[in-house]
């Protein structure tokens, strides 16, 4: 099966011109650390050889055996690694308590410029694992932020008063965070500190008495919190493609780095058992749904989605953690779980249609 286009971009280059400097970051807890292993040999493979790429692992409770070898394998990667230990955890436990959210790690990117570096003034943040480059061409990360804080590529809706709580109501979000550019040093300029956040929470909450889940993750939080200070680009884009937009069809443009989420119940590629690449040949799945952008029957794991999966699997191939992932996900019963779930839902609404 063909692979997503464009991955060898950087050919040609000239090694003699001076590289531009490029801050990558992202975060997480030890249950998905192993991933980073796929962002390390992504970013190494497509970025770096135009790139001086500087990437920033965000966390707070990263095993010890886990940290070394991931600080092993990017000694021999084309990169320059970081370990950020946030110690700061009280503002994070108090945004994390009114979320649909299980851990902290994901709002490290919220207030990032806390605890990176002084002299750097801007970081690109991407999601753990899902989100993989495809092209050299990168010339988002250099974008002018226009005076905001967050320039973001897909983007459904974007308040301006982060006051007007009211509006947040059953607010998801307002745009895509695994992929953002955040502008650390107008964030040092607002002087954001860490009552900023906790404040802000506590504030929403008691405008919404008795409300135990506030908003969906760092998205939701995100699009409150910063409302008015988020930039965007034009919709139709190259940066941050959702495959499953797509609906199996091949993208008319070559995209230049795509995000795995919200497949099948947001099933991410690790997640998807097989054996051999055959295997998703064989695996498609339709729903009900219809897919606005095609009109047609939503479908998974079908045509280019299933050779994003398998690119994926490339580079997760060479790392060390690739024997383990691959014997998680046949282990794996998420998919299986939602796949069920669905059919209880069709059986039933077809029994209740017949009485």
């Amino acid at each position: 099966m063909a692979r997503p286009a464009d991955i060898l971009g950087q050919q040609g280059k000239s090694l003699s011109m001076p590289k531009k400097r490029m801050n990558i970051a992202t975060s997480c807890n030890d249950r998905y650390a192993r991933l980073v292993f796929v962002n390390l040999l992504n970013i190494h493979e497509i970025l770096c050889q135009t790139y001086d790429v500087h990437f920033y692992l965000m966390q707070s409770e990263i095993s010890e055996p886990t940290l070394a070898a991931l600080t092993d394998f990017a000694d021999g990667l084309d990169l320059t690694f970081y370990n950020v230990h946030v110690t700061e955890r009280a503002m994070f436990e108090s945004m994390s308590r009114y979320a649909r959210a299980p851990d902290i790690e994901r709002f490290f990117d919220a207030a990032c410029h806390l605890f990176l570096p002084k002299d750097i003034d801007r970081v690109l943040y991407v999601d753990t694992g899902d989100v993989l480059f495809l092209s050299d061409d990168y010339g988002f990360y250099f974008r002018d932020f226009k005076d905001k804080s967050l320039l973001v590529t897909t983007y459904w809706r974007l308040p301006e008063d982060p006051l007007d709580f009211d509006q947040f109501q059953h607010l998801g979000g307002g745009f895509n965070s695994g992929h953002i550019l955040i502008n650390l040093e107008r964030l040092r300029a607002r002087g954001l500190r860490p009552q900023h956040y906790a404040n802000y929470v506590e504030r929403w909450a008691a405008h919404i008495p008795g409300k135990e889940v506030l908003y969906v993750g760092d998205q939701g939080f995100l699009t409150a919190f910063f409302a008015g200070e988020i930039g965007k680009i034009k919709k139709k884009n190259r940066y941050n493609v959702k495959v499953v937009d797509l609906n199996g069809q091949t993208p008319d443009m070559n995209p230049k780095s795509i995000h795995l989420n919200a497949m099948f119940g947001n099933i991410k590629p690790w997640q998807v058992p097989f054996t051999s690449p055959q295997d998703l040949d064989r695996l498609e799945l339709a729903v009900e749904t219809i897919n606005p952008k095609t009109q047609t029957p939503q479908r998974y794991f079908t045509g280019y989605e299933n050779s994003c999966i398998l690119t994926w699997w490339d580079f997760c191939a060479r790392t060390p953690v690739y024997e383990e992932l691959k014997r998680k996900s046949l282990r794996d019963m998420t998919l299986l779980r939602l796949m069920s779930q669905r059919i209880s839902t069709q059986a039933s609404a077809l029994r209740d249609l017949i009485t």
